[in-house]
């Protein structure tokens, strides 16, 4: 995997990262936000506003298999949630 999918540049944007895992930009984004709190997560950097993800870092993230995204509880009938 290693940077074959970029040109020249050394980060690439959540958004970016989300395609490439296959989730979505809002999972990326908690996942980003989760590793600045916890350094759990999606490695990254605050740029001011922006987040970014160095290429190196994400690279390693893939090759060692990315941890699991936690599951949104469900409440106790099992059912999904229902947005009110």
């Amino acid at each position: 995997m290693r940077n074959d999918h970029h040109d020249d540049r050394r980060y690439i944007t959540v958004p970016e990262a989300a395609r490439i895992l296959g989730i979505s930009r809002t999972t990326a984004y908690k996942r980003a936000k989760e590793f600045l709190e916890t350094g759990i997560g999606v490695p990254c950097i605050e740029l001011g506003r922006l987040i970014r993800i160095p290429l190196d870092a994400f690279d390693e993230l893939i090759d060692a298999g990315m941890p699991p995204v936690r599951p949104t509880a469900l409440p106790s009938s099992g059912s999904p949630r229902r947005a009110a």
